[in-house]
């Protein structure tokens, strides 16, 4: 015979540990994941006010695409935003619509092509 839940008055079964379905996450609710790990949260704390620092020093897009807005506002990671997250010699400051071809329009060989990524090893 199946028990019943822990919880005064409720009258649904128990298959594991104490309380039914509706009532164990009442009772115990779930931790919530922390969608940043410490070691990135490490690194952006570092990488604020570095990039905030090298859009000060460089206030012209870097990239000069096609529909360029000429004014900085992005950094633009040419290794990525891994392990060279902070690594101001991958740094490109960008603006908005040249940063959106890079990433969305511009294939990896033509961007590695014009200098504005770096081929993983």
């Amino acid at each position: 015979m199946a028990k019943q839940c822990a919880v005064e008055g409720c009258t649904h079964n128990v298959f594991s540990k104490k309380h039914c379905l509706w009532h164990q996450y009442i009772v115990n609710p779930p931790r919530r994941i922390n969608p940043i790990g410490k070691k990135r949260a490490e690194r952006l704390r570092i990488y604020g006010p570095l990039s905030k620092q090298f859009l000060a020093e460089n206030k012209k897009c870097q990239a000069k695409l096609e529909g360029c807005e000429e004014k900085s506002n992005q950094v633009h990671h040419k290794r990525g935003q891994g392990k060279y997250m902070n690594d101001v010699s991958t740094f490109l400051a960008v603006c908005q619509n040249c940063h959106d071809i890079i990433h969305n329009k511009m294939s990896m060989d033509e961007a590695v092509k014009r200098g504005l990524r770096i081929k993983q090893n």
